[in-house]
């Protein structure tokens, strides 16, 4: 466990809008594809760009990122292989950090106050 984490800055920030676009696509030699999205979740003092895969825990099998709108991050968690944001109503955001998992052009990028940004790869 890491202690000290810049995510921890996110701890009482309320989502304000979420937007999620496809990059590129890359034909593999498999016949499938590798898609590259990113998601911009924005707070009141900060947005988070992640390029990681996310996960989605909560109480809804329903659940899409995009209902996220209006929650307040209760606590953030950040280990070598995953960062877990906790929202109200016990939903969890994870993102997931492992090397094998890295898309690029970096895992997530956070951007806040004082023109703070903070990259991690």
């Amino acid at each position: 466990m890491i202690n000290m984490s810049f995510i921890i800055g996110l701890i009482g920030e309320r989502i304000t809008e979420i937007n999620s676009k496809v990059s590129a696509i890359h034909p593999l030699i498999t016949g499938s594809s590798l898609i590259e999205h990113s998601t911009s979740v924005c707070f009141n003092n900060y947005r988070l760009d992640i390029y990681n895969p996310v996960k989605l825990l909560g109480l809804d099998n329903k659940l899409s990122i995009h209902n996220l709108t209006n929650l307040s991050v209760v606590s953030c968690i950040e280990s070598a292989d995953e960062i877990i944001i906790e929202l109200e109503n016990q939903i969890k955001l994870i993102v997931d950090m492992r090397d094998e998992s890295f898309i690029g052009p970096e895992a997530l990028c956070l951007h806040g106050p004082n023109n703070l940004m903070v990259v991690w790869n």
